[in-house]
């Protein structure tokens, strides 16, 4: 997801949120210790990366709506694969490229179209059909960048171990969220008082 970063008043910085990290887009000069506010950039998207003409996401709940979210704004081709048979019918009959089954069978896989697609999102929340469906998509494919969802950081490991490029962590993103939410509100805390 994109984000903007400022310090101060300087002006809006690009970057990317990747593994509980923002990567600016720019090189800064600012002082090493600076205070930066950072926010989700709600507008456009921007650029994508030439070589990225198609998404696959297993798992239509929230994660899955969000990355389908993203490639409709980049306006990058997506097919959803999701087992809830009420889900594929209602997005299908919004216009929403989507396939019916488990996002680890080969068959759905290829119906999908995981032999073109350049990415695949591995948005489902069973940790164990997560992990098989990121070894099948890795033997089928072996140029497809994989993420995956993980609940624990140790299958997040085995998720790269198994083929995955990157994971996400569940356990991971709580603590980052605690240790920030903590944080701030110590500084307003301080703010106010001090």
């Amino acid at each position: 997801m994109w984000t903007t970063c400022s310090v101060g008043d300087s002006s809006d910085i690009l970057g990317v949120y990747r593994n509980g990290f923002v990567e600016l887009v720019d090189p800064v000069d600012w002082p090493e210790g600076a205070r930066v506010r950072v926010s989700l950039s709600r507008g456009a998207v921007g650029a994508v990366p030439a070589g990225i003409s198609k998404v696959i996401v297993a798992g239509y709940g929230l994660p899955g709506r969000c990355v389908a979210e993203f490639c409709d704004q980049a306006e990058i081709d997506c097919v959803v694969i999701e087992r809830n048979s009420e889900t594929v019918r209602s997005q299908s009959s919004l216009g929403r490229a989507i396939v019916e089954g488990c996002g680890s069978n080969e068959a759905v896989l290829r119906e999908a179209g995981i032999m073109s697609a350049d990415v695949l999102a591995v948005t489902i929340p069973n940790e164990s059909v997560a992990l098989r469906a990121v070894e099948m998509a890795r033997r089928l494919n072996p140029d497809l960048y994989i993420i995956c969802r993980t609940q624990y950081a140790s299958r997040g490991m085995e998720a790269i171990r198994l083929g995955a490029d990157d994971a996400i962590k569940s356990e991971q993103v709580v603590a980052l969220q605690f240790f920030a939410k903590l944080r701030d509100h110590i500084e307003c805390v301080v703010g106010v008082r001090g």
